[in-house]
């Protein structure tokens, strides 16, 4: 079986390759793309299809959605998420078949046999998934209300620079330089903020892109990347994730 993995978290998509060998004697990584960009230029150059497509939901330059809409119909997708939401409803609806993250070993093999024996029956799905998916106007977060002296202040997402976690503490920096702490994980935060506009540069910072002034080359083919207001700040981008971000950038 051969099988394209998409996914922008490097340890992810080592931990899946992994698992496929272990349960999945014959199986072939066909490719792993990390981004919408990577996977399309995928298919616009292979002669090799992929039996099988392992696809994260939320990549670095937006939904993957966009990517599988140039994806040939007859090839199953299982979807890998950490985020249980209208995606999820929709995939239940249309009968296809998701894990959430982290992946478990026999949940995955379940799927694969479930996709293997349903191809067929899975490109209606599918099509009519990305159809309906593509149909529906997104709406991602627009505010944050925060705790803020004896209330709660109205913190629109515009306004913020970055957000980022400070010893457990969840804060988000505003541009005007103040903070807010809140009780969301950064997890929940990046699936509900609209990805064009905002990129998780690593597990500890999410980041606005109205406000990086400058990335610089840095060791082992890692990225600074400076923020305005913010120009002390040392932010580090893995190698790994950099040309993801250039190209969320560069868009």
């Amino acid at each position: 079986m051969k099988i394209l993995i998409i996914e922008d978290e490097l340890s992810n998509t080592t931990r899946l390759c992994r698992i496929l060998k272990e349960i999945e004697k014959d199986a072939q990584i066909l490719a792993t793309t990390a981004s919408n960009k990577e996977t399309k230029d995928f298919f616009s150059k292979t002669e090799e299809m992929p039996d099988l497509i392992l696809a994260d939901i939320q990549l670095g330059d937006g939904l993957s959605f966009e990517a599988l809409k140039s994806v040939p119909q007859s090839i199953p997708v299982i979807f890998t998420t950490a985020y249980d939401q209208y995606a999820i409803k929709a995939f239940k609806f249309n009968s296809i078949d998701y894990l959430l993250k982290p992946i478990d070993k026999d949940e995955l093999k379940t799927s694969i046999n479930q996709a293997r024996e349903k191809s067929n029956s899975n490109t209606d799905a599918i099509k009519e998934l990305l159809s309906s998916i593509h149909g529906q106007d997104i709406r991602y977060r627009e505010r944050f209300l925060v705790p803020y002296r004896d209330g709660y202040e109205v913190v629109l997402v515009t306004n913020i620079s970055h957000i980022c976690t400070v010893y457990k503490d969840t804060r988000i920096y505003m541009k005007s330089g103040y903070f807010y702490s809140i009780s969301l994980s950064l997890d929940d935060i990046i699936s509900q903020l609209d990805p064009t506009r905002f990129f998780r540069v690593n597990r500890q910072f999410i980041i606005n892109i109205d406000v990086i002034s400058q990335l610089k080359t840095y060791f082992a083919g890692k990225a600074r990347v400076y923020i305005k207001e913010y120009e002390d700040l040392e932010i580090m981008c893995s190698r790994e994730r950099v040309p993801i971000l250039k190209s969320w950038l560069n868009k």
